[in-house]
């Protein structure tokens, strides 16, 4: 590296060349000196080459400040770090992890026993590993890797650069490690865990200081129910920073759980919702599934911060609570057109577009009979708006039977009544005008 400075500058602009450093003084000759020099003497006065102020550089003196402050003055750096990184490390401190730890116990187990962990986590590890296999294509030759751990901090699975992979082994970044937040120290994926958010950890705000080069930006993973399933992370060194990382992080992580929404929830009537039609069929959408009474089973990330609820309070509500439709009427509106976006009114957040989502070909579901047998509305009131055409029901706060005619149990035997009666008691055919397989047609009559 090395510096020039342009003709007609006061005190010379510098400019990197190589190998030497040479300043170019107005008017004077040009002084060459070596990387280590502090500067040189030019007509009795001392030029001295001074450190770039660059943002980097501003960020790691900030950080070096509050660990200076916090692990030797035992103050309180709240000017110099985040609220999050601020609360982790008064954890940190609590539970006694030393800064200078270099050994631990949760270093990671041998390969049977991550064998077997990997399968009790297998149906995580399916709806992630394609989606990590394309957030590692985005970031390919950056230095950096994609990790995916279980809800107890374990690392399941990485994919990244092989000379960072090998260089993240070194501090147990690889699968079989535990990086929970008290037994690593401060890290994103032991963070994410315990603030149940987003977290992006740079550098020495890592606790522990032999895992200060590393940049983590991780987001939790939610199952349907609500609880954290898992963490997605994605580390670098943190030379490499990217501010996009996180969003990237973000992004993928609510592919992951709709995956494992869609998943756990193939046999439910599943209403996707947004505020904004044209969201609806992307990762913003919200997801509610219906069992047949029409009590809620999962609710989805991205629905509970538009519902402003947490999923353990709102599960098992009946779905009165929410709609201000009648569980008949609302499959009725949905029914017209599956795919097409409609217009309903919530309890928890207005007016929404709400439209049924897309089920997988190979599974017929209840959903798919209810369409079918959901009582219509009649001549006078197809056309009208839904305010005027369906009487809107009294919220509920707690889980509640509806009435007879709102069941979708109900409906559902009806249509494959009538289906029966109508082709003469044939199984084959009433499976063909319900639209199933045969074998469906007999589990559901096994079960009326």
């Amino acid at each position: 590296m090395g510096a020039r400075a342009t003709k007609g500058s006061a005190c010379g602009k510098l400019r990197t060349v190589a190998p030497r450093l040479r300043l170019c003084l107005p008017g004077g000759p040009v002084l060459g000196f070596d990387r280590a020099s502090r500067g040189c003497r030019f007509g009795g006065a001392m030029v001295e080459m001074l450190p770039l102020r660059s943002p980097e550089r501003m960020n790691n003196l900030r950080l070096q400040k509050a660990r200076r402050s916090f692990f030797l003055e035992g103050g309180a750096p709240d000017a110099l770090l985040s609220n999050t990184v601020l609360r982790s490390w008064d954890r940190c401190r609590a539970s006694g992890l030393s800064p200078t730890a270099r050994q631990f116990a949760c270093d990671g187990m041998s390969a049977a026993q991550l064998r077997e962990h990997r399968e009790r986590n297998r149906g995580l590890l399916a709806c992630a590993q394609s989606v990590m296999e394309y957030v590692f294509e985005q970031i390919r030759h950056s230095g950096s890797m994609v990790i995916l751990s279980d809800g107890q901090g374990t690392i399941l699975q990485t994919i990244g650069d092989a000379d960072f992979v090998d260089r993240a082994g070194r501090v147990a970044l690889r699968p079989g490690a535990c990086w929970m937040e008290d037994r690593r120290g401060t890290n994103a994926i032991g963070t994410a865990l315990v603030e149940e958010r987003p977290v992006e950890i740079f550098g020495a705000e890592h606790f522990v200081e032999r895992n200060t080069f590393l940049t983590c930006s991780a987001t939790p993973l939610f199952d349907p129910r609500g609880d954290v399933i898992g963490v997605l992370d994605v580390s670098g060194d943190h030379r490499g920073y990217q501010s996009h990382t996180l969003g990237l992080a973000s992004m993928a992580a609510q592919i992951i759980e709709r995956r494992l929404f869609d998943s756990a929830q193939a046999h439910a009537l599943r209403i996707c919702f947004h505020p904004r039609a044209e969201v609806l069929g992307g990762p913003g959408e919200g997801v509610l599934a219906l069992s047949p009474e029409g009590r809620i089973l999962a609710i989805n990330a991205a629905g509970m911060r538009l519902f402003g609820v947490q999923a353990k309070s709102f599960i098992d509500q009946h779905c009165s609570a929410v709609f201000e439709l009648s569980l008949g009427s609302l499959v009725d509106v949905l029914r017209r057109e599956p795919a097409a976006a409609r217009p309903v009114d919530t309890l928890p957040a207005g007016r929404l577009y709400l439209r049924l989502s897309a089920l997988p070909p190979a599974h017929v579901t209840l959903a798919e009979v209810v369409i079918d047998a959901a009582p219509r509305a009649d001549d006078q009131t197809r056309g009208a708006s839904l305010q005027s055409a369906c009487k809107p029901a009294a919220p509920a706060a707690s889980l509640r039977r509806p009435p007879g005619g709102d069941r979708l149990a109900d409906l559902e035997r009806a249509a494959i009544e009538q289906a029966l009666a109508d082709v003469g008691g044939n199984v084959s055919a009433a499976a063909r005008r319900l639209g199933i397989s045969r074998n469906t047609l007999y589990r559901k009559l096994g079960r009326l």
